[in-house]
């Protein structure tokens, strides 16, 4: 377990947790789309995360999020009152500033350019993954999450915020767990866990539960 609350357990696996995967132990549907598995990156995301299913005891009935990347897994079990979004992104370079201005907002975008190059690919995954995290936990696509989940405020300060009328908006309380995975090259290096509780308010999101993690 990497983080926990009363109300929410998440966890992260490595890739080496694909190796802990009995595919004779598999039901029938999962046995029927591991041999639908072709490539060899998709089948160690695929091994991983069943792998950490399989690990994780999970009582019922619950709320449930998942996300893989590069071997990583990242499994969020939640209360059925809770709804909650998880997502994992290992970090890998890219031209940031050109895809934030295709993917973010002018106000997102305008944030990154300030950033030194050091921070920049880090910030560029914390807004990602903040976004695919809401997307999942609000029941919007992707697309509609870049748009209109918001990482940065019109003042330009970095405060993630819901639309209005998402699944009730503000009236409602949201936990959102980002969990960033070290890079591809160095596995052996723990990855991060923040927790983010926004509140009914609206003020900035307190970090919690935040801590090092790996298996």
């Amino acid at each position: 377990m990497v983080a926990h609350d009363a109300d929410f357990h998440a966890w992260l696996a490595t890739p080496d947790a694909a190796e802990h995967l009995d595919v004779a132990r598999l039901g029938a549907d999962d046995a029927s789309r591991w041999r639908e598995i072709r490539t060899a990156r998709r089948r160690r995301d695929w091994a991983s995360s069943r792998a950490l299913i399989a690990a994780v005891p999970t009582a019922s009935p619950c709320n449930r999020s998942m996300s893989h990347s590069h071997g990583y897994a990242a499994l969020l079990l939640a209360e059925p009152a809770l709804r909650v979004g998880i997502d994992v992104e290992a970090v890998v370079p890219r031209d940031f500033l050109r895809l934030a201005e295709i993917a973010y907002s002018a106000t997102e975008s305008r944030h990154l350019a300030t950033l030194d190059p050091a921070q920049l690919a880090g910030r560029f995954y914390e807004f990602w993954t903040l976004k695919e995290a809401f997307a999942k936990a609000l029941g919007l696509s992707l697309a509609e999450a870049l748009t209109r989940c918001r990482c940065v405020d019109d003042a330009g300060i970095v405060l993630p915020s819901i639309p209005p009328g998402a699944r009730g908006g503000r009236r409602c309380s949201h936990l959102v767990l980002t969990c960033a995975s070290p890079s591809p090259a160095s596995p052996t290096r723990p990855g991060t866990c923040e927790a983010r509780y926004t509140p009914r308010n609206g003020r900035r999101p307190p970090y919690r539960g935040g801590r090092s993690c790996s298996t």
